[in-house]
């Protein structure tokens, strides 16, 4: 039998209110050692790569997945449908500032 183990927050400040339950689960999952050093080496700002060539044969696909929510709103199972809908154009917006050819 697989265990599985989850943990559901509100918002991006539940991270640090609720650390002391939050980051042993996230360590033991993930099996980090030190949560309190741990940041992320990747600069997720497209806008900064350079010298990058994303058309032609360098680029079969791409899927866009998320798991985590826009800072400054409410994770799901807070939002209210307004909430969830700005957020929604807030992606919108953001991709379509993406510049590249679409194909279908």
């Amino acid at each position: 039998m697989e265990n599985s183990t989850g943990l559901l927050s509100g918002d991006e400040e539940c991270y640090d209110l609720f650390s002391d339950l939050i980051d042993p689960v996230i360590s033991k999952v993930h099996q980090i050692d030190e949560m309190k050093t741990l940041r992320s080496e990747i600069n997720f700002n497209w806008k900064e790569i350079k010298g990058g060539n994303f058309y032609g044969a360098n680029v079969l696909s791409c899927t866009l997945s998320t798991s985590r929510n826009i800072q400054g709103y409410r994770m799901i199972p807070g939002c209210a449908l307004a909430e969830l809908l700005d957020v929604g154009h807030v992606v919108v917006n953001t991709l379509k500032a993406v510049e590249g050819k679409e194909t279908v």
